[in-house]
């Protein structure tokens, strides 16, 4: 008797695995202001004409940032909304008058 085994991809090829990020202190650091900003302009993030973000939105990118503080680190595809948001909070502070 034989048996089959049967290898699955994750879209990044054969066998590849996830790279998985550690959080630096510094990173860690801004993430937890990139929530405090989230958790404090909530509504005015889907209002501002500038971002304009839909709520379920900013709520999902806030649980990525719970999880990603609680897990200290995070995985390769979740970069691109943290960077995202990163984005998000820089382009704010451009429209702030201070």
């Amino acid at each position: 008797m034989s048996t089959q085994t049967t290898n699955t991809t994750n879209g990044l090829g054969y066998g590849t695995q996830f790279t998985r990020y550690v959080l630096s202190p510094a990173q860690q650091k801004f993430l937890v202001k990139l929530q405090d900003w989230m958790m404090t302009n909530k509504s005015s993030l889907s209002s501002n004409t500038v971002l304009s973000i839909d709520p379920l939105q900013v709520m999902e990118y806030i649980s990525l940032i719970v999880k990603i503080l609680k897990q200290d680190g995070y995985d390769e595809e979740d970069r691109f909304i943290i960077n995202h948001i990163r984005y998000l909070y820089l382009k704010d502070k451009d429209t702030l008058p201070f």
